[in-house]
């Protein structure tokens, strides 16, 4: 090759200059002030993703990784997992749940939790700043190391959650508060845990059984929907222990770990998850006539967040508020089940009369999501939180008559004929089906034999026992009751 007044020698000679002028150019660059921060740091924040923590496995912290519910949520066995988080950080958390809940109404005495005993409640709990919905302030993410059959998890997200059971503890002095664990909340500050599971989730909810001395309620209610067909969260119990920088952990006593609906549930029941996830909790969360401004608000988005609109909820809305409703019923019907699985929804209604599933739909706008199903286009109803199911307090009747039109799924369904009849179908067949007091009577019996020495940390052997026997005794209730209704309309 040659260019014009150029030798040969001379062009390579050029060509040699150029390149080295260019690699100098652009190591100036790269080490310019201003220039340099971004630059070191993606190279920094490489190099210690490529050095993963001591111990890390693919099978137990990889993303890679299938879910392995044989190890996260036995059936068989209650898992051991320690907790710990600085001094620091504890304070961070308490001093959050102050400002949020309010003083404790009974301070939590260290000494005592450390012996294993409880407080008692008294006096009066002063407000916090605590909201619902879409503008709710959850509390406080602080970094946290699991420990987990002798394996160690880095920088995971621990917060506390819930609503009413995590108040009532937090104002009875307790520290076995509701949490939940994000294995990789502190990616962006800890790259070495990027993408970082527990098994392969993302998440995991811990209950601590509020309100449910059996620790049974809500392995029994998920179980159920789950032979009823419906999407339903794995559970399993640990024992946990917390150590916040003190010499000495502290036994937080027993939870049920619950499958998170946004994290795995979805994937693993529909194959995928690409549709729009809402948890429903707020205002709107009835689909009450007058509420649709406040949709955006009220069905929380878990996922496709960018994509800044409910439209699939809003057409839920328009279809049930639609004057076809009364004025053409079959259009409205056709209408209605084109956007909405009908059919999972009166299933639900089924279940959750037979259980006593209270807090939720129908009762609180809150404790359920809803899933835009892609293959069919349609929004599926998805229950939640059943640690108050099957207790002996007052409920609606099993053909919830008393239910009113601010909650209108339930309302202007069961006031259609059609729906009303595959309701009452779903809820007969139910009761001889997935709701049979023999079989869960068995089921009690078997969990109470693995729970029992835990459980009666809490509580003693006889207070346990009370409890066992107070579920199954009202399960046998419970399922005479619903063969009475379902006879009786048989008659009719």
């Amino acid at each position: 090759m040659k260019l014009k007044g150029l030798s040969q020698s001379k062009l390579s000679r050029f060509i040699v200059f150029a390149t080295l002028c260019a690699v100098v150019v652009s190591a100036l660059i790269v080490y310019m002030p201003g220039q340099t921060n971004a630059a070191a740091e993606k190279a920094l924040r490489k190099n210690r993703k490529s050095a993963r923590p001591d111990g890390w496995s693919a099978e137990a912290h990889s993303s890679n990784a299938a879910p392995n519910y044989d190890v996260v949520f036995p059936h068989d066995r209650v898992n051991q997992l320690t907790i710990r988080i600085s001094r620091e950080n504890w304070k961070l958390m308490q001093d959050n749940m102050t400002r949020l809940f309010g003083e404790r109404r009974i301070p939590l005495n260290e000494k005592d939790l450390k012996a294993g005993r409880r407080p008692n409640v008294t006096g009066k709990r002063t407000s916090g700043v605590i909201k619902r919905g879409y503008n709710a302030e959850n509390p406080v993410w602080v970094p946290a190391a699991i420990e987990f059959n002798g394996k160690n998890w880095q920088y995971a997200g621990l917060r506390y959650k819930g609503n009413v059971s995590l108040m009532n503890l937090w104002d009875r002095g307790d520290i076995n508060l509701p949490f939940k664990l994000e294995f990789d909340r502190f990616e962006d500050k800890h790259p070495e845990v990027k993408s970082q599971r527990f098994y392969g989730f993302r998440v995991l909810s811990f209950s601590s059984n509020f309100g449910d001395n059996s620790a049974m309620r809500e392995r029994i209610a998920y179980a159920i929907l789950k032979e009823a067909g419906l999407v339903a969260s794995e559970t399993g119990y640990y024992e946990v222990q917390l150590d916040y920088g003190d010499e000495t952990p502290v036994t937080l006593g027993l939870y049920t770990a619950v499958e998170e609906t946004d994290d795995t549930v979805i994937r693993r029941f529909f194959g995928d998850d690409n549709g729009n996830i809402y948890k429903a909790d707020g205002y709107a969360a009835n689909l009450a006539k007058g509420t649709f401004e406040h949709i955006s608000q009220s069905f929380i988005k878990k996922n496709n967040k960018k994509k800044s609109n409910w439209s699939d909820i809003e057409a839920l809305y328009k279809v049930l508020h639609s004057a076809e409703r009364t004025d053409n019923p079959m259009v409205w019907r056709s209408k209605l089940e084109a956007i909405f699985d009908v059919n999972v929804f009166l299933k639900w209604l089924a279940v959750s009369a037979l259980i006593q599933h209270w807090d939720s739909y129908g009762s609180i706008a809150h404790n359920y999501y809803l899933y835009n199903n892609q293959q069919t286009g349609r929004l599926t109803f998805i229950s939640w939180d059943h640690n108050r199911v099957l207790a002996d307090h007052a409920g609606y009747s099993f053909d919830r008559k008393e239910i009113g039109s601010n909650w209108p799924l339930i309302r202007f369904l069961l006031d259609d004929p059609s729906y009303y009849n595959t309701y009452i179908n779903y809820f007969c067949e139910m009761s001889t089906s997935v709701f049979k007091a023999d079989m869960l009577a068995g089921q009690y019996r078997s969990i109470a034999d693995m729970l029992a020495p835990y459980e009666s940390k809490g509580v003693n052997d006889k207070s346990y026992d009370a409890a066992v026997r107070k579920l199954t005794e009202w399960t046998y209730l419970r399922e005479k009751t619903a063969a009475d209704f379902c006879h009786d309309k048989l008659i009719k």
